[in-house]
């Protein structure tokens, strides 16, 4: 056996396996330098780029949506005014919303597209207890016809209920909501 080790063709064998700390630095700041020129380079949305933005480069939505209290109907009619409908319509549909859970919503287009808007909460008691899951955020209600459309990099504040067809018996419990927004892939035009 001790004759096998004496027979390798280098002695020093160890000493050569690895790189010397020198090369190793050079090949890391190289590497680094490599990845930031092409950072630099590509806009953000590339998909290989860790961090450089979603892979489809289309729009982000950003959604915070919190409870409020009813809006009056005087409220309610003025906020679908601001929407383009008015009249005996709005009227009507504030009517519906008098003993409904209510919310805010402000939603951002962070992307450089135009698109329709698909949102869904998760609402939260005062214990942290998860009261209902992907509710609909009714925001198609908005524009006609029954679309949200943000422009890019575009902010919309929505004041309304939700539907009770869609959301849980204890929504009115609710004291946070969770929201998640998403491009809706096949808008009504």
């Amino acid at each position: 056996m001790r004759q096998d080790l004496d027979q390798r063709p280098d002695p020093l064998w160890k000493e050569h396996m690895g790189r010397s700390w020198l090369q190793t630095a050079v090949i890391v700041i190289g590497v680094i330098a490599v990845y930031v020129a092409i950072a630099i380079i590509h806009p953000q949305g590339v998909c290989s780029l860790p961090g450089a933005g979603p892979c489809s480069g289309g729009p982000t939505l950003a959604a915070a949506v919190r409870p409020i209290a009813p809006l009056t109907l005087s409220d309610c009619v003025a906020e679908m005014r601001r929407w383009g409908r008015g009249g005996s319509t709005a009227v009507d549909a504030c009517r519906q919303g008098r003993r409904q859970t209510w919310f805010r919503a402000v939603i951002t287009n962070t992307g450089g597209d135009q698109t329709a808007v698909l949102c869904a909460v998760n609402a939260f008691g005062g214990s942290g207890n998860r009261i209902g899951g992907t509710i609909p955020l009714p925001v198609y209600i908005v524009q006609e016809p029954g679309v949200m459309w943000l422009n890019a990099h575009q902010t919309r504040t929505v004041e309304w209920f939700f539907d009770p067809h869609d959301a849980p018996q204890g929504i009115s419990d609710a004291v946070r909501f969770v929201a998640r927004c998403r491009r809706n892939p096949s808008p009504p035009i």
